[in-house]
């Protein structure tokens, strides 16, 4: 039977793995601690999937006992990609899908990245009014979720290539977790929290990444519509959930003021924080996408 609600369509395009144990420890940490998702990103697409898969994580908050429950996801996004300073291709097909997954509880605001001001010479003299939406959103019970390096070159791949050949993931610089992180302490007081940290994978299957063809792919669309297979073959994008990181496991690994370091200049650890997030989350996808975390597998790390 074809779903009808275009909302509820989008959990076709999804395909959520839960790794062993993922939902009991989740259950465990929320009842007094908040979360912060961090998600590996290779595509456009990408934000399909957490909202997807925040329709599992409300649930798992609710059968915590939770109180209160957790209203929403807040994400910041690129302000070029909403301004259309990337390409208004892009900017329509964004705004589409932002409509979509906001109805399912993932709310956007543009934030002008480094990245913004080198490509497109946008200012970042507003980052700081720019996070106050956010900040809000934080007090109304919505948690936040962010892309890991806010890029999708790590779903790009050299032209003529299979697309399953991506570039994978891109070394995380700058300060922007650190920063987001020190804004949730602010908002909530200094109350525990802990990083949720997900895989996501072959969103590059729904839209295509590379500069000369972002348009959605057609494959995806007939997932999307319910065209059927025989005619067009469906493809989705993976979640694969996840880790979890306490805050003491932060704090004994880099300090009890390791959230202060982005604030003080403190570069080098800064990379090490960053470098540290991203092997999770590049053991939660596979080989292949890894990229400059390459090499990395769940065993290498130790999980608190």
């Amino acid at each position: 039977m074809i779903e009808l609600n275009p909302v509820r369509r989008l959990d076709k395009l999804v395909q959520v793995n839960i790794t062993q144990g993922f939902d009991e420890r989740f259950k465990e940490e929320v009842q007094d601690a908040d979360p912060f998702f961090i998600y590996t990103h290779e595509a456009h697409a990408d934000g399909i999937g957490v909202a997807v898969f925040g329709d599992h994580i409300q649930q798992l908050a609710k059968e915590a006992g939770r109180t209160p429950t957790i209203g929403g996801f807040v994400m910041p996004v690129a302000k070029s990609l909403v301004d259309g300073q990337q390409s208004r291709l892009l900017q329509a097909s964004f705004h589409f899908f932002n409509f979509l997954v906001s109805r399912k509880g993932l709310k956007t605001y543009g934030f002008t990245r480094e990245k913004d001001q080198i490509q497109f010479g946008m200012e970042r003299t507003h980052n700081t009014s720019e996070l106050m939406p956010i900040g809000r959103k934080l007090q109304q019970y919505y948690v936040p979720a962010v892309f890991a390096g806010g890029s999708v070159e790590a779903g790009r791949h050299d032209e003529g290539a299979d697309p399953e050949s991506i570039h994978g993931l891109q070394r995380l610089e700058g300060n922007d977790l650190l920063t987001l992180s020190r804004l949730v302490k602010t908002v909530n007081r200094g109350r525990k929290m802990f990083f949720v940290i997900v895989g996501l994978h072959g969103g590059f299957r729904l839209q295509s990444p590379n500069k000369s063809k972002l348009r959605r792919t057609r494959e995806g669309l007939a997932t999307y519509f319910g065209v059927p297979e025989k005619w067009i073959p469906h493809v989705q994008m993976e979640v694969n959930a996840g880790i979890i990181v306490p805050e003491s496991e932060i704090a004994g690994r880099f300090g009890k003021n390791w959230i202060r370091a982005g604030k003080e200049g403190k570069k080098e650890l800064v990379q090490e924080f960053n470098d540290y997030i991203m092997r999770y989350g590049a053991s939660l996808i596979p080989p292949h996408a890894r990229g400059f975390y390459a090499g990395v597998g769940v065993e290498d790390l130790a999980i608190g």
